[in-house]
């Protein structure tokens, strides 16, 4: 069983017919390869704590090496668990620990 297989293409004279991997949810869900573990993610945001009151989206994008998206994607994760709360909004937003 190769997760990670590639879509084939068949070419004829007028068609191209492209014959994707059958992978079912169980397989994604077991991997969990598009979700990385959270709590070692939020751990590290936390760590930010030790320096700083409140952190900026820009320090999270810093210490996780990710994009601004992502960083967002975590921090309103965050919010949601009730570990940070979001003070300010556009520029000065900034975050501080619960």
């Amino acid at each position: 069983m190769d997760f990670l297989q590639k879509p084939s293409f068949l070419v004829a004279e007028n068609t191209v017919t492209v014959v994707l991997p059958k992978v079912s949810y169980g397989e994604v869900h077991e991997r969990k390869l598009y979700a990385p573990d959270m709590k070692a993610v939020h751990q590290r945001v936390l760590a930010l704590f030790f320096t700083s009151e409140t952190i900026t989206r820009s320090d999270v994008e810093h210490q996780l090496g990710v994009s601004a998206t992502s960083a967002k994607r975590v921090l309103a994760g965050m919010m949601q668990s009730y570990l940070v709360k979001k003070e300010g909004d556009g520029p000065a937003t900034r975050y501080r620990r619960m």
